[in-house]
C-alpha cells in the first residue's frame, strides 16, 4: 500500500487533508459541549461532567464526556491548563475521587492516549466497548512517574 502512495504523490495530500477536515469537523462539534445548554445542540448529549482539580501539578479546566448523534463517545477537556510533563495519557478510572497523586492506576483503568496538549480543549475518543458505568473518574496521568497531574470526578450533569 505505501507503493501505491508513492505511485501517486497526490493522495498522500489529499488523504491527509481529507483526515484533518474531518477532524476539524469533529473538533468544532465537540466544542458545543462547552457551550451554556441554550446554545447546545440536539446532536450532542453530555453524559458527564467534572471539574479537574490540582494532584501532583496545578491543573484547572472541564472534562465532559459527551455522546455524539452517531453514538461515539468522547472526553472533552475543556479549557484546560496544566503542567508539562514526560509520558502524559488520559484515563478513565474506576477510583473514586482522591488528593492521592499515585492511586490512579490501581484500579480498572482505559487509556484515551497521550495528552494532546497541556493548554486548551481537545477530544478523545472512547471505545464502543467501554461501560462508562463502569469509570467515574478522568485523570492526567503521568506513565514515567505513576502520579497524577489532574483530576475531574465524572458526574451526571444537573
Amino acid at each position: 500500500q505505501r507503493e501505491r502512495v508513492a505511485a501517486r504523490p497526490g493522495l498522500r495530500q489529499r488523504v491527509g487533508a481529507d483526515a484533518l477536515r474531518r477532524e476539524r469537523r469533529q473538533e468544532a462539534c465537540l466544542e458545543i459541549a462547552a457551550r451554556p445548554a441554550e446554545q447546545g445542540s440536539d446532536e450532542l448529549v453530555t453524559l458527564a461532567q467534572g471539574s479537574l482539580t490540582s494532584l501532583e501539578h496545578t491543573t484547572t479546566g472541564t472534562a465532559l464526556v459527551v455522546e455524539l448523534e452517531d453514538g461515539r463517545r468522547f472526553l472533552r477537556l475543556d479549557g484546560l491548563e496544566t503542567s508539562s510533563g514526560p509520558d502524559l495519557r488520559v484515563i478513565l478510572t474506576d477510583r473514586p475521587l482522591s488528593d492521592d497523586w499515585d492511586v490512579w492506576d490501581d484500579g480498572e483503568l482505559v487509556d484515551l492516549g497521550p495528552l494532546k496538549g497541556n493548554i486548551g480543549s481537545s477530544n478523545y475518543e472512547i471505545p464502543p466497548s467501554v461501560d462508562l458505568g463502569d469509570f467515574v473518574t478522568a485523570v492526567i496521568w503521568c506513565r514515567r512517574f505513576s502520579v497524577g497531574f489532574g483530576v475531574a470526578p465524572l458526574e451526571s450533569p444537573a
